[in-house]
């Protein structure tokens, strides 16, 4: 540019160039009758040579004046959509010239733009810092760089940074400012959440380790310091395998295989070793990183200590374990007096069967003999007849509640004989009907130990039914499969909400549930308020003590 504007200066005027030649030729002038004829010839054959020779200039210049127009249009276009904005301005700080992308980051039209000073584009905190910078640019000729906070039109701030020069296009002309404008809002942005992230790896409690996909580690941070005592510069460069006991020496290049297949590995737990030769418990978390197109190019770790953790877990699984065998050992002593008790209601049964029975039944023919004896006192008759009620009365309930310590029908007979029994009792002394449903393949193959298990549950159930249920029908439905013999009891009494708490807070649901499971069997509750209750018992054919006795 400042080429051309020194050839315009020093190029004449047209008309001044035509005098001159003029003036100049008529100084040679020479009379052309002197000229002879050959020499005239050769003089317009010359002119004429010298006419196609500028004319084939004038071609050249014009075809070099296109390619320079050309060449400058191609020039402008890069200078306006230059990925960088380009600012001229004069030596106070004065826009003279701008290309379109500066006018895209300020937010304003050029029209708009030339003429103004660049500080009013300038961050209110940032104007100290722009007026140094024009202060070292003007004052050297070197470039100078700074980043500071701009604002656009809208106010909408963004990150700048300046790269400036100052210089005169030619000796005797103004100063220059050229500027080079550059939006690093994103890099700005990028900068602090890389930091953000490095301050939080750098304070995470867990270890947190960068290796390259062969297990070299490149990053170590504090946490990792402090959990396998390695300071950072002595790790770094190291394989992963210095972390790893002998019988651990393999899982290394086994995870970063996992990791060259791009697959992440989630609390993998452990061993290592640290420093010092401590073996802790960690798990790790495995993460591939990888590139835009799924290259795997490096592998990110963290390890948690759970030393701490496995030590209780351990604890807690010995105390488990104690707890376990403590409950077997409840269970049998349970079972055990279950069976005592059984053997002793039986025997009291027996013993009031046959001891207190006949003496009554003894007493009944005395008192009967008596009453043949006295025909003649009618009062002594009279107490004597009342006697033999009272006798009577004596025997039916010396017979029942030798019946109720053990039905004698449950080992002549079976289990269904008995519920049968209990059921028509009930219904005699209470008035509740009932219906029993019994599948014709129901053949009871139980052992007497699970049959009077289900036959006391099945008590429980019914004296349930008639104490808090206010039903006034019950349903016993019993059959079986291959695996045992199921028994229902359903009434329509007003039901209960079923919880946890409910059935444990209850002795009678609770002994229910626990004669069950001495035998291997379980108890199933179903009730909602205002729907009745379904208990259901299920009994195996097998039961041993030692199997069905543990949890």
């Amino acid at each position: 540019m400042a080429s051309r504007k020194k050839t315009a200066q020093a190029r004449p005027e047209p008309c001044t160039l035509r005098q001159r030649a003029e003036a100049t030729l008529a100084e040679r002038r020479q009379d052309l009758a002197d000229i002879p004829v050959a020499d005239l010839h050769r003089l317009v054959y010359e002119l004429q040579v010298h006419q196609i020779e500028l004319d084939l200039q004038n071609e050249e210049l014009r075809q070099a004046q296109v390619a320079l127009q050309a060449a400058h249009d191609r020039y402008a276009d890069l200078y306006d959509f230059a990925p960088v904005g380009y600012l001229r301005l004069d030596a106070t700080g004065v826009i003279l010239e701008a290309n379109l992308t500066a006018t895209q980051l300020l937010g304003v039209p050029r029209r708009h733009l030339i003429g103004q000073r660049l500080t009013e584009w300038v961050a209110p905190e940032a104007q100290d810092t722009i007026h140094r910078h024009r202060l070292q640019v003007v004052a050297e000729t070197t470039t100078h760089t700074c980043s500071l906070c701009m604002q656009r039109q809208d106010g909408t701030p963004f990150y700048a940074q300046l790269k400036s020069l100052a210089r005169r296009e030619v000796e005797e002309a103004p100063l220059h400012w050229y500027l080079a404008l550059t939006d690093q809002t994103a890099l700005r942005q990028a900068e602090e959440q890389v930091a953000w992230n490095a301050a939080i790896v750098d304070h995470s409690r867990d270890a947190i380790i960068s290796t390259t996909p062969d297990g070299t580690i490149v990053s170590w941070n504090a946490g990792a310091e402090r959990l396998y005592g390695y300071r950072t510069p002595e790790v770094i460069g190291r394989p992963l395998d210095l972390l790893a006991p002998p019988e651990h020496a393999h899982e290394p290049s086994c995870l970063l295989a996992v990791m060259q297949r791009g697959e992440r590995v989630e609390f993998f737990e452990t061993k290592h070793l640290t420093q010092d030769g401590t073996r802790l418990e960690v798990s790790l978390t495995l993460s591939p990183i990888q590139t835009r197109n799924r290259a795997v190019i490096g592998v990110s770790i963290i390890a948690r200590n759970i030393t701490l953790r496995k030590q209780r877990e351990m604890k807690l699984l010995a105390t488990e374990r104690a707890l376990r065998q403590s409950r077997v050992q409840l269970r049998r002593l349970a079972w055990r007096q279950q069976q005592i008790q059984e053997r002793e209601r039986a025997c009291i049964a027996q013993e009031i069967h046959d001891e207190v029975a006949q003496l009554l039944t003894i007493l009944q023919i005395d008192i009967a003999w008596l009453m043949d004896q006295c025909p003649g006192s009618p009062e002594m008759y009279t107490r004597l007849r009342n006697m033999s009620a009272q006798v009577d009365y004596l025997d039916k309930a010396v017979h029942r509640i030798a019946t109720e310590l053990r039905p004698r029908l449950l080992d002549d007979l079976g289990l269904l004989a008995a519920i049968e029994w209990q059921l028509e009792e009930v219904q005699r002394r209470t008035g509740l009907t009932y219906t029993l449903q019994v599948s014709p393949e129901a053949d009871m193959r139980l052992d007497d130990n699970p049959t009077t298990a289900l036959f006391r549950i099945f008590q429980e159930a019914l004296t349930n039914v008639v104490r808090h249920a206010e039903a006034s029908r019950v349903k016993v439905r019993v059959h079986q499969d291959a695996e045992g013999v199921c028994l229902e009891i359903i009434d329509n009494g007003k039901g209960f909400t079923v919880t946890p708490q409910s059935q444990r807070n209850a002795l009678g649901l609770l002994g229910m549930h626990e004669r069950a499971h001495l035998w291997g069997g379980d108890v199933t509750i179903e009730a909602q308020p205002g729907s009745g209750t379904t208990v259901t018992v299920r009994m195996p054919y097998r039961a041993a003590e030692d199997a069905e006795a543990s949890p």
